[in-house]
């Protein structure tokens, strides 16, 4: 027979220790549209900074850049500017936050790419982020103190919520 129980809890006792899974078990992430906002922001300078080096590399080193390598940046700057540009939703906003992390990461590969080709970067390679359980944990917190306002507020309007009335 196949292993079940003792193994199934071995495995998410692993990932529950490791730092970046600690609380995905517990509550979900709460990303408002603002958060993704901020976190393009966020990106701006750091894909407008690659896309100078890039430009600057090319320039300098025309004979032994590969086009293919400088028409795949551009494709990949040209989605960056179309994603940065579209307005978040309020609904599906946690969506759009992961693929802003996703572009985050794949813009610190280009520019481990770019760096080991030769090419000279004046902003520091990025860093996805690891972990935001903080910040999580503080927005389920303020939900649950509007949840509770809302539910006092119907209790103190609705006679048939009252006790004893």
């Amino acid at each position: 027979m196949a292993c079940c129980a003792p193994c199934s809890m071995d495995r998410a006792l692993a990932a529950a220790a490791r730092p970046e899974t600690a609380m995905s078990g517990i509550l979900p992430t709460v990303v408002w549209p603002s958060d993704v906002v901020a976190y393009k922001r966020k990106l701006e300078p750091d894909f407008d900074a690659t896309n100078q080096a890039v430009k600057a590399c090319n320039a300098a080193n025309p004979q032994t850049a590969s086009a293919d390598v400088f028409a795949a940046w551009a494709a990949f700057y040209a989605s960056w500017q179309q994603f940065d540009a579209e307005a978040v939703p309020t609904f599906g906003s946690a969506n759009k936050y992961d693929e802003a992390v996703s572009y985050e990461q794949r813009l610190a590969a280009w520019q481990q790419k770019l760096v080991a080709g030769g090419c000279s970067l004046s902003a520091p390679i990025v860093t996805p982020p690891s972990d935001e359980t903080t910040v999580t944990a503080a927005k389920w917190i303020a939900i649950a103190v509007v949840a509770g306002a809302v539910a006092y507020g119907v209790h103190s309007v609705v006679p048939f919520f009252r006790r004893g009335a």
